[in-house]
């Protein structure tokens, strides 16, 4: 064998192997790629020679930290110090800064001084690997968003003189367990939405407001217990109530089956049951009111029974409830009636009838008695008003005359299964950063791309001569 022969042979065995390798690295197991929550995690601990920092008093000589220095990507522990050096003067770090960690998804852990009075908005809105934060007892403001899809944080203590949670501050984590002490007054809206495995909450003793979508959307929460001595909230077998217990304030949304609202409740307060799992309520003769969104996303509900005493049903009360096919509303409710074919049509914002999507896009709309109006020939009322329906993002708009109107959710005729996610109400909740099919397309297309160079690889090195 020439020695050109034996140096080609060698040269293609390397290439080969080369080959072995990228492929190997692509698709073992243990290799995080592009796009990973845990991308190039190396365990170290970063502190002051890592972080930028601003001075706040030149008098008190404290300053905040800002974020890592020069766009570094921290993976592993943070140790944020308690004091640091600034042209030559030393500093006692008092803020986290807006911001300031936002989104760097290596951080494993992160450990706060006592020094640090308040953690800014967003400080680490999406660090989605943290698995434990040490807050200390400093600490008296934590921003909105703070910690904000924090999805791995399943556990946090919250410092003894905070007095608010703030908006989204806890929203989508993965936290299993939340102690809020005694200090705190307000839960603010969104603070533990979709937190996912938290299964109980205990409101303290001084907690004086509390959102309707505080604890919105945690498809396992079974209970919010209330301490005994809260002189404005009190809990009913884990359900929230004021402290009187006539308005439902929070059904959490890990109950399913059967659920019957205790006598002398009068009223149904915003979003209590949103986004829940129950398949009947029972409402009783002391209901006068349901709120807003009250039932709003209710998939599984298939039976409601509204009684007399009800006087008022607030808007989308029972908006997206898709299995609830028929809702009977009784004749003390104070809203404008209008006849269709002999058929009462009812305004009070709510559903009263079914509406369909047909194959050419128009919407059938059918009365509790089974005549449909049409988006395509809806007609007019028997006294003369024109009626007509409309579709918008799966919701049908029944209108009669200039403003009268009825929103119903448009199934198909098979209908549909129960979604478990949804935007809030009022549109207002931040979508969640990234998705794991977005991940899982970046990954097929560079294995793809690794894929086909390797194959052409192999093609010129020992096909292309054959």
């Amino acid at each position: 064998m020439s020695e050109k022969r034996v140096t080609d042979n060698v040269g293609k065995t390397k290439a080969l192997l080369l080959t072995f390798i990228m492929l190997s690295s692509l698709f073992a197991g243990g290799v995080v790629l592009i796009g990973s929550d845990n991308n190039n995690v190396d365990g170290a601990t970063y502190g002051e020679e890592s972080l930028k920092f601003l001075e706040l008093n030149s008098i008190e000589m404290t300053c905040k930290v800002t974020g890592p220095k020069d766009d570094l990507t921290l993976n592993g522990d943070l140790a944020i110090p308690g004091n640091v050096t600034i042209s030559g003067n030393s500093y006692t770090v008092v803020e986290i800064g807006n911001d300031a960690f936002k989104n760097g998804t290596g951080l494993i852990s992160v450990t706060i001084p006592d020094s640090v009075k308040v953690i800014g908005n967003s400080a680490f809105y999406n660090c989605t690997s943290i698995i434990s934060v040490t807050i200390p007892n400093s600490v008296e403001k934590i921003g909105h968003s703070a910690f904000y899809n924090c999805r791995n944080l399943t556990s946090v203590t919250l410092p003894d003189g905070l007095e608010t949670i703030d908006t989204y501050s806890f929203c989508q984590t993965g936290l299993t367990s939340i102690t809020i002490p005694d200090s705190v007054k307000n839960i603010n809206a969104i603070a533990f939405q979709a937190c996912n495995k938290l299964e109980m909450i205990t409101i303290p003793s001084a907690v004086t407001f509390i959102s309707e979508s505080a604890f919105s959307n945690c498809q396992n929460l079974m209970a919010i217990n209330v301490a005994d001595n809260n002189e404005h909230f009190s809990s009913v077998a884990g359900v929230l109530f004021d402290i009187d217990k006539k308005t439902l304030l929070t059904c959490p949304r890990g109950l399913t089956g059967k659920y019957i609202i205790p006598d002398g409740t009068e009223n149904i307060g915003k979003m209590a049951f949103c986004y829940g799992q129950l398949t009947s309520v029972t409402i009783p003769n002391s209901v006068k009111s349901i709120g807003d969104n009250a039932f709003y996303y209710g998939n599984y509900l298939t039976s409601v029974t509204i009684p007399d005493s009800v006087e008022n049903i607030g808007s989308y009360a029972f908006s997206r409830c898709t299995y609830l096919k028929a809702l009977a509303i009784p004749d003390t409710i104070s809203s404008e009636v209008v006849d269709y074919e002999g058929v009462l049509i009812r305004y009070s914002g709510t559903n009263v009838a079914t509406a369909t999507m047909n194959d050419d896009g128009t919407v059938n709309v059918f009365l509790s008695d089974g005549k449909k109006i049409n988006t395509a020939n809806a007609g007019t009322t028997k006294d003369g008003k024109n009626i007509s329906v409309s579709i918008s993002s799966g919701i049908a708009k029944l209108t009669v005359g200039d403003n009268k109107i009825v929103y119903l959710n448009v199934v198909s005729s098979g209908g549909t299964e129960p979604n478990q996610q949804g935007s809030g109400p009022d549109g207002s909740g931040p979508d969640e950063p990234g998705s794991s099919s977005d991940n899982t397309m970046l990954y097929v297309g560079i294995a793809a791309a690794v894929a086909v160079a390797a194959l052409a690889l192999v093609y010129f090195l020992f096909i292309r001569k054959v």
